[in-house]
């Protein structure tokens, strides 16, 4: 792993040359969110629409949406899979879903430390990619890239590919089919210990 400091960056930037294909992680390395735990989001949903106990009710919710996919034998959750068994709560599950979306396009923000490599290396013309273990599909992704004026780039998102890289890795997998690159040419950047770096070692 690589820290996240001055001389860190410099050794990735030295690092990412000898590599064909860059993949970088969304949250917590790509791009940031100003909240301490991902959960705090459903206080701000608790907040907006005055339901108090929104954060359990979300979280039960998703407990029950991951046992339904086990039971169905997929690899990953949506965010409609999770609102679908969202308990009742007074406001309409569209509504809660929607602003879900909304207010996690609103916290994101490019993390500064590493959003000018991801542009260098586009500029510089080598593949550069976005890969994701998240509810949220492509489409959220692309709408936070085009709010901030980056460029479009392949998005792998373990949503729409029901392939994860926290489980088995299967998710590199796909990356490597899709591009038909050795997968010794890609190079990971993440910042799960698990998902991020064992998993992607594990997968050449």
């Amino acid at each position: 792993m690589i820290s996240n400091n001055s001389s860190g960056l410099a050794a990735l930037r030295q690092l990412v040359v000898d590599y064909d294909v860059i993949s970088f992680d969304f949250f917590d390395t790509l791009f940031i969110r100003p909240i301490y735990d991902p959960e705090d989001a459903f206080d701000i949903m608790a907040h907006r629409f005055g339901i108090a106990n929104f954060r359990e009710l979300r979280r039960v919710a998703q407990t029950e949406a991951f046992q339904r996919m086990h039971e169905a034998g997929r690899k990953e959750i949506t965010l409609q899979n999770i609102y679908d068994v969202l308990p009742d709560c007074s406001v309409p599950t569209e509504t809660l879903r929607d602003s879900e979306y909304d207010l996690e396009l609103e916290l994101v923000s490019p993390n500064p430390e590493l959003i000018n490599l991801f542009i260098e290396l586009i500029e510089a013309g080598k593949t550069v990619i976005v890969v994701s273990d998240m509810y949220l599909g492509k489409t959220f992704f692309a709408d936070a890239l085009r709010k901030f004026n980056l460029p479009e780039v392949p998005l792998f998102v373990s949503a729409d590919e029901n392939a994860t890289k926290r489980d088995f890795g299967e998710l590199y997998d796909v990356v490597a089919t899709a591009l038909t690159v050795d997968k010794r040419q890609i190079l990971h950047i993440g910042d799960n210990l698990v998902s991020d770096v064992e998993q992607a070692k594990a997968k050449g």
